[in-house]
């Protein structure tokens, strides 16, 4: 955090922290304190207070292992909201406790994402009536994301609109049968003029999803500060703003079957994400899920019947019980077990397991935290210590630098690439670097050879995120998480070469997380 001062046009830093965020800062009536959010000494967010010159900084929240973020401090008294605000005008309905829906009744119906009943799952939306269901059938992920890529591929199958970073996140088709690919819409500052040239917006574009009549195209973008959604004629080559806003989202646009209206989700007006719909023209613009203080989020209004899903048999997910006494492991007990954040219990937790998946724990520990932060720090320490990887702004670009902690010197080591590049992790022989890079226009773990300065791309998805890596302590694997296949957050585990991935984490409709493999026993809090 820090502090401009208008009149001198001097910049004071407030907060000092190694790689802790410290964000959302908000002054007090007076102005003379400051609030906001760290996740520094125990890794969780809690909410901080400091003077306004940054002296006195303590935590206010206290040391649970939950969550606390985006404080703002009340300076005014604020205005009712009105009936318009309070109400959709479309009616939400109500969430009916779990049901596994026939393939031909997900027709017309709306899919999304929610964690309205504390977990994230599936959820299907009649927008006839406003009725909400939770989806129990173990294969709507699969289901979820057929839908999905059916609204990226034009009615007739041939073509599929993808994402491609160059010069800029643009979007792009693909003809699935001659494997050309050409330019649909977005940055392109070589081609504002002459042949070929369809439209040109400053910024960056995603969430493609086609028209039934495939002549246009829904699409975001943040050309106009923030993210809007606009519609773009693939006949006249115009493209017109559909939604408004000062600094909310709109995001994630898709069809309805007969191509008059379009389902996306916002935070507008109430902060929370909700599910919306409006005209084809971007008239009529509704609340369509409630204004409840809970996330409806990515929908997919599904135009035909799902495919059967392949059988998989499903790793079973243990259900933690009350636990009235924590269970204290030792520190040797954590070396050579994944730790990794989940919120499969309905909150976000810290838990454990084995490298193939098993013995699955939720960490009750009150040092767990801490345990994990070491483990996160060491990955970015060389095993001499003498080293520290770092992620830095150069310019425009996010790159990874190194610290020599004995002289001090910082030195480049990987970045300058089209997207930024982040969660260095060191291999044990000192050798090998793992990171997360966006070069290949979306989050994907690659392999830099500190000898011989070789990198190597280890994961390959369309548009799925890779993130997180962390060697095994012999080095000869890596463990990260990807949304891939079912959209949540899973772990996942390949060779250090890329080979053998696969899903250790199960396929429950939950979000694993940020995992770290523990090298040597931790040392235990004082």
């Amino acid at each position: 955090i820090h502090v401009f001062d208008r009149q001198t046009h001097e910049d004071r830093r407030l907060t000092v922290t190694t790689w802790e965020w410290n964000k959302h800062p908000s002054y007090s009536p007076d102005g003379s304190q400051i609030v906001f959010y760290s996740n520094r000494v125990a890794g969780w967010k809690h909410v901080w207070l400091m003077n306004a010159d940054g002296s006195q900084v303590h935590n206010i929240s206290g040391w649970d292992k939950s969550n606390d973020w985006d404080p703002v401090w009340v300076k005014r008294p604020l205005a009712e909201p009105t009936q318009q605000e309070l109400q959709p005008l479309l009616p939400a309905g109500t969430t009916v406790p779990g049901a596994t829906p026939a393939l031909a009744d997900y027709v017309g119906k709306i899919l999304f994402k929610s964690d309205r009943e504390g977990t994230p799952a599936f959820y299907l939306l009649d927008p006839a009536t406003g009725n909400v269901v939770r989806d129990d059938d173990p294969n709507v992920g699969f289901y979820y994301t057929e839908a999905s890529q059916r609204d990226m591929t034009s009615p007739d199958g041939r073509y599929r609109l993808f994402v491609k970073q160059n010069h800029g996140y643009e979007i792009w088709q693909e003809d699935m049968v001659t494997q050309a690919q050409e330019f649909v819409v977005g940055l392109r500052p070589e081609s504002r003029s002459g042949p070929g040239f369809h439209f040109a917006l400053p910024g960056v574009n995603y969430d493609p999803a086609w028209s039934s009549d495939t002549r246009y195209v829904a699409y975001v973008t943040e050309a106009d500060g923030n993210d809007e959604i606009h519609l773009f004629d693939r006949v006249t080559k115009q493209d017109k703003r559909l939604t408004y806003n000062t600094y909310e989202w709109d995001k994630h646009p898709s069809w309805s079957p007969d191509g008059k209206q379009i389902v996306f989700w916002s935070n507008r007006v109430s902060g929370y994400k909700h599910l919306w719909i409006m005209g084809a023209d971007g008239s009529n613009q509704t609340n369509l899920s409630g204004w409840g203080q809970y996330n409806d989020w990515d929908p997919i209004w599904i135009k035909y019947a799902p495919s059967p899903a392949p059988q998989l048999t499903l790793a079973p997910v243990p259900t933690p019980g009350p636990v009235a006494t924590p269970t204290i492991h030792s520190p040797d007990w954590y070396v050579g077990k994944i730790l990794f954040k989940s919120d499969r219990a309905g909150n976000e937790a810290l838990y454990a397991m084995n490298a193939d998946g098993s013995g699955v724990e939720q960490l009750t520990d009150p040092n767990a935290g801490f345990y994990y932060v070491q483990a996160l720090q060491q990955d970015s320490t060389s095993a001499d210590g003498r080293y520290k990887l770092y992620v830095t702004k150069v310019g425009d670009d996010i790159q990874i630098w190194q610290q020599d902690t004995v002289t001090g010197q910082v030195g480049y080591v990987v970045g300058g690439t089209r997207g930024p590049d982040y969660d260095p992790a060191w291999a044990p022989d000192n050798r090998f670097v793992a990171y997360v890079s966006e070069q290949d226009g979306h989050d994907e773990v690659h392999l830099l050879d500190r000898k011989s300065g070789t990198d190597t791309r280890l994961t390959v998805t369309n548009w799925e995120w890779n993130k997180h890596p962390s060697f095994s302590p012999d080095g000869s694997q890596i463990v990260f998480y990807s949304n891939r296949e079912s959209g949540f957050s899973h772990i996942w585990l390949m060779n250090a070469d890329g080979s053998m991935q696969h899903n250790i984490s199960g396929w429950a409709t939950a979000n694993d997380w940020d995992p770290v493999w523990v090298k040597v026993a931790p040392t235990p809090l004082k």
